[in-house]
């Protein structure tokens, strides 16, 4: 079918915008987005599945101990707009600034109206190609920005304003796991790992603090191999067109429980001009459970993103009191592996300067972890 988009000369394969170049169930086109501030924390996001006929997105508040979760869906076509439900998204400049507004409404006690206005660049990751036993089960682009959020958000009556907060976003698009649905059975399972046992640690941080900015990640398996390092750093923010690449990635974490919530986080990134810039963070509160948002089956079916529901929403509340556990709404608990954590940062520079601010941090750690690669 023909969409507005298809008045542009833009086209890059021989189909209407509609359609996905491949038929791949996977296929998914996101949003993420985070706001933080010490008295309150916002995440949000809105996908098209165009393999699965699906939009769905999600408003998640973080308001003390408690994680507020809103989860919307409805049939993708005939309407491509960037909205679900209550929950829309106009793009006011491209690259530069959109505002989400989420309407009062009976669905949800959630509502706000934001404005996400960058203070930097985007910056386009590395390819994520991964192939196993002969399938491509991950392929895709993301881009990574840091702004500013203003306007407000509100939980029932209870109101907040937001001035300027930081904030971050990322955009996504392609095929990766876990998305549409249940994957269909192509390889045999993986019974031994052919070096040791299957533990990893990745770390992903979008962050500013002082002058300096940056994102980076890394994933390392358990016996210490790097698998992925790639990301950039901006030294002085008053001049973004200097953009450092980064090279290498050191860690010493300190768990609460092991490897899900962690107390402490060291990180040393060193730049392609040979520089080490020292990270020390500590998380404002308890980390996130991205279920909330529907991510790893967080909806009620335990399907996930992506799967066709119809007209639907959800809410809920998870109580974080706990170190490491999540209260769920029946009385059960869980550890959750996709957690990312609000931080305070203090950045050392390679001269012994520091600054100090917020970076949003995703830590997912499976045992057996490798060992520190920061000396003490």
């Amino acid at each position: 079918m023909l969409t507005p988009l298809d008045e542009t000369l833009l086209h890059q394969a021989p189909t209407t915008f509609d359609h996905a170049v491949t038929s791949d169930h996977r296929f998914f086109d996101r949003w993420a987005v985070g706001v933080q501030h010490s008295e309150l924390s916002v995440i949000y996001g809105l996908a098209n599945y165009k393999n699965t006929d699906t939009c769905d997105g999600f408003l998640c508040v973080r308001r003390g101990n408690r994680q507020h979760n809103l989860r919307l869906s409805r049939p993708l076509r005939p309407d491509f707009a960037m909205t679900v439900g209550p929950l829309h998204i106009d793009v006011v400049e491209p690259l530069v600034a959109h505002r989400l507004v989420v309407e009062p409404s009976s669905v949800s006690p959630l509502s706000c109206d934001i404005l996400w206005r960058a203070t930097l660049p985007p910056r386009e990751e590395l390819p994520h190609f991964r192939r196993l036993n002969g399938r491509a089960v991950q392929d895709y682009c993301r881009l990574d920005q840091l702004g500013t959020a203003s306007g407000w958000v509100a939980i029932g009556d209870e109101r907040v304003e937001l001035g300027d907060w930081f904030a971050w976003r990322d955009h996504s698009w392609g095929v990766r796991p876990g998305m549409g649905g249940r994957d269909p059975v192509t390889t045999q399972p993986i019974r031994s790992a052919p070096h040791g046992a299957l533990g990893s640690l990745f770390v992903w941080i979008a962050f500013r603090a002082g002058h300096v900015a940056g994102q980076f990640q890394m994933r390392a398996d358990s016996d210490g191999r790097t698998e992925l390092t790639d990301g950039h750093l901006i030294p002085d923010t008053a001049d973004p067109s200097v953009s450092l690449e980064v090279d290498e990635i050191r860690h010493d974490i300190t768990f609460v429980d092991g490897h899900t919530v962690f107390s402490h986080a060291r990180l040393q990134a060193t730049t392609a001009d040979g520089r080490t810039w020292d990270f020390d963070a500590t998380p404002l509160r308890a980390p996130w459970d991205f279920a909330g948002a529907g991510y790893s089956g967080g909806w009620a079916d335990g399907e996930g993103l992506g799967v066709p529901r119809g007209h639907a929403a959800e809410i809920d509340e998870y109580d974080l009191s706990a170190p490491a556990d999540v209260l769920l709404p029946d009385g059960t608990t869980r550890q959750h592996w996709h957690r990312e954590t609000d931080v305070a940062l203090t950045v050392t520079e390679p001269g012994g300067g520091t600054g100090r601010g917020d970076g949003h941090l995703t830590i997912i750690a499976r045992p057996p972890l490798p060992a520190p690669t920061i000396e003490a």
